[in-house]
């Protein structure tokens, strides 16, 4: 289980759209985590000597924003153009 919750994302949460169900959230914090500790393995050992928590609160906020970024694009769309005099649109 992530360091961060559902919660946490839905917090931060400025988008329009509506967030899909905690279990769906909880899978995309577990796999940005795993991330987080395959490309900052130091990272584990400042959490287990972090007594004020400090570690904790930044790991739960990069989870958060990494989750996010994934709910606000999640097709992954790079450029868009829509027009609607001659209904043109592309992604």
């Amino acid at each position: 289980m992530a360091y961060a919750i559902p919660q946490d994302v839905r917090d931060r949460w400025v988008g329009n759209d509506a967030l899909p169900d905690d279990s769906v959230l909880e899978a995309w914090l577990e796999d940005a985590e795993t991330l987080i500790f395959a490309e900052v393995p130091s990272v584990m050992s400042r959490l287990t000597e972090d007594p004020e928590g400090i570690w904790r609160r930044r790991l739960i906020y990069v989870e958060a924003q990494l989750v996010s970024q994934v709910m606000r694009n999640p097709d992954g769309v790079r450029q868009r153009a829509q027009t609607a005099g001659t209904f043109t649109d592309s992604v």
